[in-house]
């Protein structure tokens, strides 16, 4: 399975809206031939795994097979992070995977989750510690627990509210970790809340940043489920108040 497939499928599992040939096609910068083809090697693996086929709608429409919910988690290992990222790109996904981690991590742990060997990692590793100190926050290692990020909250969500920002496939790398799993489950609610609002007051929001304000909400909710709460300085930060960590 090549990676753009594999981000198919993460696309297809995260998303509550329909997706389209054309959307797909537009989101890839590929030909909806290319689409095609790619959802054709994907039902290849769907069907071998007792799911069923994605069939293609009215003017493109994607339907999805009732089982499709399991897809992502029956994708081997080796796929979802196998389209070797760049060192770049393993540097900028392992800063955010320590800044929104709640424990330690060993070295050993984080090139598990990217498929890659722990000494890739530890060459990564200055890489992933600069663009945490740029972030204004600190690395602390213990030889017997591993390494984590300390910080104020708010720089921490600054950081991640920018990287979701992004509009690349690292971001759905990173919202496909386990660490994440929570993040993905509030995203029907938030959106279901989001849509609410939208139609309370008259308003209507393009997909796009109707799909930034999911995440950024998505990522404010875990954490202050999770007990990361914003500072008290007396303001607002990038939108979130800071008493109640909730949009203003």
């Amino acid at each position: 399975m090549n990676q753009r497939t594999v981000h198919i499928v993460q696309k297809l599992s995260h998303a509550s809206d329909r997706w389209s040939l054309s959307s797909l096609a537009d989101t890839f910068g590929v030909s909806e031939r290319t689409i095609r083809n790619d959802i054709k090697s994907l039902n290849k693996f769907l069907v071998k795994e007792g799911i069923g086929d994605i069939v293609f709608g009215s003017k493109g429409a994607i339907m999805l097979p009732a089982g499709f919910s399991r897809a992502e988690e029956l994708l081997p290992v080796e796929d979802t992070f196998a389209y070797k990222m760049s060192s770049e790109e393993r540097k900028e996904l392992g800063a955010a995977l320590l800044i929104g981690a709640k424990n330690y991590y060993t070295l050993g742990e984080i090139a598990e989750k990217f498929s890659v060997s722990r000494a890739t990692i530890l060459n990564d590793l200055d890489g992933i510690k600069e663009r945490i100190h740029k972030a204004g926050l600190e690395v602390e290692s213990k030889p017997s627990r591993g390494i984590r990020v300390k910080g104020a909250e708010s720089l921490k969500r600054s950081y991640l509210l920018d990287f979701v920002s992004q509009k690349a496939p690292i971001v759905d790398q990173w919202l496909a970790l386990s660490d994440n799993a929570e993040i993905r489950l509030d995203t029907v609610t938030i959106k279901k809340v989001l849509n609410g609002q939208c139609h309370a007051l008259g308003i209507t929001m393009m997909d796009a940043p109707f799909q930034l304000a999911t995440k950024h909400l998505c990522i404010c909710v875990t954490r202050n489920r999770n007990g990361f709460r914003l500072e008290d300085f007396g303001g607002s930060y990038h939108g979130i108040d800071a008493a109640g960590g909730g949009y203003q």
